[in-house]
């Protein structure tokens, strides 16, 4: 008997050494995932957010703070070599900016290049008061259950050529415009001329529209071509250049025409009476 109550009891002994450590277990692995989920929730941010800590990483100087930011295959000497050229290479364009403001100019779907996933390209802006920047980047935000940069492009857009004070740098087509513009204020002077002159009904409104109504259509040609139309006052026909694309207004005195089709239209009423 006394042999059957010893085994009984050693028996609930490993049975509770068991117990106890099946709930050591599964205390410790429901902290593992909670670290884990902590840290993927600390790390999934915006990319206005990836953004600004990038840029902050530059003010600072701050390399591995700038590192830590983007997705990386290894953690090798070589890998942070190459990091080292890029990110002098991003440091030199940037330098250091005190104020900064950006905006969202764009995002766009980026298909799979090499070892880089497809993903979203987005675009920003970023204005100083002495530069203006264009920033691309995109995320990983699922590799190996971490996310990071994968993409990240920085660019000074030089000031646009095109406006009266830059009229050294012109091109050919851009003097060509000129003309047009001169062009388009002789035009508009004429007829503001014949509208006195003559001092029609309401001839002061008309005045108005021919000196300053203009209309014409934009195209913007970067990566893409897009064309838009608009109605402004006081505005010529130019070419505006940037580092990253063109602009090409062409615009019309759109008062003046309509002064003179009104006119036209009503020569013929008088024909006729």
């Amino acid at each position: 008997m006394n042999k059957i109550k010893i085994i009984r009891k050693l028996f609930l002994f490993i049975v509770l050494c068991l117990y106890a450590v099946i709930l050591s277990g599964l205390s410790s692995s429901e902290v593992v995932a909670s670290e884990l989920n902590t840290e993927k929730s600390s790390v999934k941010m915006t990319p206005e957010a990836y953004l600004e800590q990038y840029l902050e990483a530059f003010n600072n100087k701050d390399e591995e703070a700038a590192y830590r930011l983007w997705i990386h295959g290894d953690n090798t000497e070589k890998a942070r070599k190459s990091y080292a050229g890029l990110f002098s290479k991003h440091l030199k364009i940037w330098g250091t900016k005190k104020t900064y403001t950006y905006t969202k100019s764009g995002e766009k779907y980026k298909p799979a290049e090499g070892k880089r996933p497809a993903g979203i390209l987005y675009s920003y802006q970023v204005e100083c008061p002495e530069d203006t920047f264009q920033v691309e980047l995109s995320i990983d935000d699922n590799y190996n259950g971490m996310a990071g940069l994968n993409h990240f492009k920085l660019t000074r857009k030089g000031k646009a050529t095109g406006t009266y004070n830059t009229w050294q740098k012109f091109d050919f087509a851009q003097w060509f415009m000129a003309f047009c513009a001169i062009l388009e204020v002789i035009f508009t002077l004429y007829t503001s001329s014949i509208c006195i002159k003559k001092k029609q009904k309401r001839w002061g409104l008309w005045l108005l529209l021919i000196m300053i109504v203009y209309g014409g259509v934009c195209f913007t040609v970067t990566e893409n071509v897009q064309v838009g139309f608009f109605v402004y006052t006081l505005f010529m026909p130019k070419i505006m250049k940037y580092s990253t694309g063109v602009q090409v207004f062409l615009s019309v005195p759109v008062g003046a025409i309509a002064y003179w089709i009104f006119n036209h239209n009503k020569r013929k009423e008088l024909k006729k009476i």
